[in-house]
């Protein structure tokens, strides 16, 4: 059973608000469902690209010797970053590859840990 892609990915946050900014408002994902509980996020017409829950305010951020998700990366236009008041921010911090950008970089600003 060969594999097609990679459904969807689930990450923990401690602040909802702040990820529903991140993702929806700079990165332009919409909405599936949301609760208070979390929130299904997508790019196109696919249900779901990332799944977003929330942990409790006193969560402990990842330890760099621990087992789990290291980064995930999304590829996009380097056209996408002018002109957002966090670009100067991401755009530092980021590799600039052929007009794409790994977004992985930016794991801390998109999971609500800075």
């Amino acid at each position: 059973m060969p594999i097609r892609r990679v459904g969807h990915v689930v990450l923990k946050v401690r602040d909802l608000n702040k990820a529903r900014r991140f993702y929806c408002d700079f990165l332009g994902m919409t909405i599936g469902n949301a609760s208070d509980r979390g929130m299904f996020l997508r790019f196109n017409d696919y249900h779901h690209d990332i799944a977003i829950f929330k942990t409790g305010d006193d969560a402990e951020p990842p330890r760099d010797n621990q087992v789990g998700l290291v980064h995930v990366a999304l590829i996009c236009s380097v056209a996408r970053l002018t002109g957002h008041p966090v670009a100067p921010q991401i755009n530092r911090s980021l590799p600039l590859l052929d007009s794409t950008c790994d977004w992985s970089r930016s794991s801390r600003f998109a999971s609500g840990s800075s």
